[in-house]
């Protein structure tokens, strides 16, 4: 489905997978390291039942 949207609709498939306009590389680098860091967190907890740290 995405190669679809990828052919018929290029501009939609850069926007869903692009980058913000505008915003700083570094910054949006780090809030996505944040944001992984809290899922593996989370999925580690659902995982073997330790509480988060």
């Amino acid at each position: 489905m995405l190669v679809t949207i990828g052919r018929h609709h290029p501009h939609h498939y850069r926007q869903m997978f692009g980058p913000p306009a505008g915003d700083d590389p570094a910054t949006m680098i780090r809030a996505s390291c944040r944001a992984q860091d809290e899922f593996l967190a989370i999925v580690s907890e659902l995982a073997d039942g330790r509480p988060r740290a």
